[in-house]
């Protein structure tokens, strides 16, 4: 895999976070992961993740560094790029 794409979505519009997992999808780029990094927002977007074929990560309110943080650790990609 040479790409991830990690989503950070701390109370993220539901429109909004899907129009950009659509978009990844629809794109020239086969070779990726989604992930999308949940910091502790008071919803769920595991039906999004399953719906777009994105893992699905929820942290307990780390804040934005520390949870971008982790998600380099447990990237499976060879570069990391954050939308």
């Amino acid at each position: 895999m040479k790409l991830t794409v990690v989503v950070y979505a701390q109370n993220a519009n539901e429109n909004s976070l899907s129009a950009t997992l659509k978009s990844l999808k629809n794109s020239t780029l086969k070779d990726y992961e989604a992930l999308i990094l949940d910091d502790g927002s008071e919803n769920s977007y595991l039906d999004l993740a399953k719906k777009y074929n994105a893992s699905y990560v929820k942290t307990d309110k780390r804040g934005a560094l520390a949870t971008r943080l982790y998600a380099i650790m447990i990237a499976k990609g060879e570069y990391i790029t954050f939308l």
